[in-house]
């Protein structure tokens, strides 16, 4: 199934056959809770389960196509008790070394 981003003046939304989400802020906050509450939609066959979106539809939301980007945020997201407000607000655990020679300010990394 096509999930397709749409952006407009620092606002996006996800579209999808004739459904979409309301525009919301595009923060990197906003896009992570919306991978996973895309993540969470199932579409049931055959009297089972499964997700509406595969992790390389969703990894659309963060520019690529590597499943990896979005199956991390799900996992992150279960490791904090399923809880979006945990999630979204949980502190990273930063190296001691990286605070020490403050090697951490430049962003090489993704942030995301």
């Amino acid at each position: 199934m096509a999930l397709i981003v749409e952006e407009e003046d620092n606002r996006f939304r996800m579209c999808w056959q004739e459904y979409s989400i309301g525009w919301l802020p595009d923060t990197i906050s906003n896009r992570k809770a919306i991978l996973v509450f895309l993540r969470l939609l199932q579409v049931f066959q055959n009297g089972k389960s499964k997700p509406l979106f595969t992790f390389r539809e969703l990894s659309v939301l963060f520019g690529g196509n590597s499943r990896q980007a979005a199956s991390g945020h799900v996992e992150r997201f279960r490791k904090c008790g399923s809880d979006f407000l945990s999630f979204l607000t949980r502190k990273r655990k930063v190296d001691a070394q990286v605070v020490e020679t403050g090697s951490g300010s430049s962003n090489s990394g993704s942030a995301f």
